[in-house]
């Protein structure tokens, strides 16, 4: 069993909400969805990666194709993939069929991202709040289990295979990078803040350590900034404003106290601050090459920096060559590419030498580098929806109305365990988001509504914001399980708000 213990349903809505089973659908997506976490933390191991990639595929295949005509989000993505795999086609960047080789060649680098959207028809398929809590269960006992195997190997230098133990940094899933570790923790630690109430007291602690301590080891700073940012959108839709202030700076110091003793991040911190830093950065830009970064640098660490910015400006100039549709999708990586139109309108890449290498490190960019305006926006369009999915604001309490003096009227303390929101939507929590709730019982009870829109929305925040600093969830290591998350949250919000029902007459929606 997973490690969520939610409380027992004191109340139709609750049995509805979490009741003790599921549809064989429902336990499909589970199984689906677990398998696809797992392929991106096995660490150093396509081979076991991809077997359980491919085995999530097989047993997410049966409910997404019966739950396709509702699904918008599902839709969606299979639209992404579909104008994705024609448009390539069409310019001839796909691998050629007859050759085995190239074609798990491709699918190992640039076809991870089908995997990614994969994960969104995954999450969006689902209807039972006791599903996804589920699914977030098993996703935090597996990413949590990777991560402190992942852990022991780097400190030791030893671990059973395929867990690499000679690095000297963490690696894990497909794409063999030490970021993927930061990312698997950011994942951990916006669930515990989004909807602790699903886990016993003990494992809300050593997850967040597990989560801080992957960041921190990882060396990841894309992870840092984005779960700072997704951190803070959780507490914007689970506090009053000025207790999300207190909270934001509060744990901003508690990071900066636990980071910065870290080098990789005192370093950061050092080269940022430099009078010259801006400058050097617009330089790199406009220069728009490796070498030339590395000029402007004084060190390996800055030139690093400075690199990526140098990427950033070449891919721009590709962008205005071609702004509608990009040179092609998984052209942007390719070497001697040969374009043909109308340059600064349509300019397509119809011929080029694969590289594996080369992406500009900025999911925006490589989007509109390669399918263009066209492309950003249908890339974008799964995610508009489970945002809309998540913002009714106005949503009935979860826990049964007090009416001991007999008015017909809710009691003036009826909300104090925590349950209900107000119609805005930002009434304190105190049953999740207070101390006396870390050092109380040890189950509150099932997330509240809102819990599950900070889920939804916190995780997508963290998916965006990493989106500057790498394909993310694009990604088989990020856009797994945050796309799990951004909209298996999103359906368990739509299935909590039905079954609490309408608020002083409002219809559902």
């Amino acid at each position: 069993m997973p490690p969520s213990t939610p409380a027992p349903a004191s109340s139709d809505a609750d049995v509805r909400q979490l009741g003790s089973s599921t549809s064989a659908e429902e336990r499909a997506l589970v199984a689906a969805g677990v398998l696809l976490v797992a392929a991106a933390a096995l660490s150093g191991s396509d081979l076991l990666s991809t077997l359980s990639a491919a085995a999530a595929v097989v047993l997410g295949a049966w409910p997404i194709a019966v739950r396709f005509r509702r699904c918008i989000p599902t839709q969606l993505a299979c639209g992404i993939a579909a104008f994705w795999l024609v448009y390539a086609a069409v310019l001839g960047s796909l691998p050629p069929l007859g050759d085995a080789g190239a074609v798990a060649d491709w699918a190992s680098a640039e076809g991870r991202a089908f995997l990614a959207l994969y994960a969104i028809a995954v999450g969006a398929s689902f209807t039972s709040q006791r599903s996804v809590s589920d699914l977030v269960g098993w996703i935090v006992a597996a990413v949590a289990v990777s991560l402190v195997v992942g852990l022991v190997s780097h400190w030791f230098h030893v671990g059973p295979p395929p867990f690499d133990h000679r690095s000297r940094r963490l690696f894990h899933g497909l794409t063999s990078s030490h970021h993927v570790s930061g990312f698997l923790g950011a994942g951990l630690v916006v669930i515990v803040a989004a909807v602790p109430g699903l886990f016993r007291r003990w494992v809300r602690v050593a997850t967040l350590l597990i989560g801080v301590l992957a960041i921190a080891l990882a060396g990841s700073r894309s992870s840092l900034v984005g779960l700072g940012v997704g951190i803070v959108v959780v507490l914007a839709h689970l506090l009053d404003r000025r207790r999300a202030v207190l909270v934001v700076v509060a744990m901003t110091a508690a990071a900066a106290l636990v980071l910065l003793p870290v080098p990789r991040f005192r370093q950061t911190v050092e080269i940022v601050t430099r009078p010259e830093f801006l400058s050097d950065v617009a330089a790199a830009f406009d220069d728009g090459t490796k070498q030339g970064a590395r000029q402007l640098s004084d060190s390996e660490a800055e030139a690093n920096m400075l690199i990526r910015f140098a990427l950033w400006g070449e891919e721009f100039d590709v962008i205005r060559s071609s702004p509608l549709v990009g040179i092609g999708r998984f052209r942007g990586n390719d070497d001697e590419v040969e374009l043909r139109g109308v340059d600064g309108l349509v300019y397509v890449a119809v011929d080029g030498v694969r590289s594996p290498f080369g992406q500009p490190h900025n999911m925006y960019l490589l989007l509109l580098g390669e399918t263009g305006i066209v492309g950003l926006l249908l890339f974008a369009s799964p995610y508009v929806v489970a945002v809309r999915r998540t913002r009714r604001a106005s949503i009935a309490a979860t826990a049964p109305v007090d009416d001991s003096d007999g008015d017909g009227d809710e009691d003036d303390d009826a909300h104090d365990d925590g349950a209900a929101i107000d119609r805005d939507g930002t009434t304190p929590l105190p049953a999740t988001m207070s101390w006396s709730y870390w050092t109380g019982p040890e189950v509150a009870g099932p997330p509240e509504p809102a819990g599950w829109r900070a889920l939804s929305r916190g995780s997508l925040a963290v998916g965006l914001t990493i989106g500057f600093f790498s394909a993310s969830l694009m990604t088989t290591g990020l856009g797994l399980i945050l796309n799990l998350l951004v909209f298996g949250a999103a359906a368990a919000y739509t299935d909590a708000v039905a079954a609490a029902g309408p608020v002083d007459g409002e219809a559902s929606s």
